[in-house]
């Protein structure tokens, strides 16, 4: 079953990929769905590595979660440590605030 909250987020992801009437990108679309992108892996990750373990966390697990490809991925983060480092320090900022 899809998750509710990552139908949200693709619909709006969706949304950003519109253009206005002179055929030009809306401004920061590309930069707003890059996000989105990420953050999207970044959730899928977490949700991986909580229920098998960063050893048994697999590229293809992951990118099966995501919906997206592999290129996707590799855009954003050229290795799973690069990955699990994002995570980490995205959790430390959270928790010194």
């Amino acid at each position: 079953a899809y998750p509710a909250d990552q139908q949200e987020q693709d619909a709006e992801v969706r949304s950003l990929n519109r253009i206005d009437i002179t055929g030009e990108a809306w401004p920061m679309a590309r930069q707003v769905r890059s996000e989105l992108t990420r953050r999207k892996i970044l959730d899928a990750a977490i949700d991986v590595f909580s229920e098998v373990g960063y050893a048994a966390a697999g590229w293809g697990t992951i990118i099966e979660r995501t919906g997206m490809t592999k290129g996707a991925l590799y855009h954003h983060f050229d290795s799973k440590e690069t990955l699990a480092s994002d995570i980490i320090d995205e959790g430390a900022a959270v928790l010194v605030g």
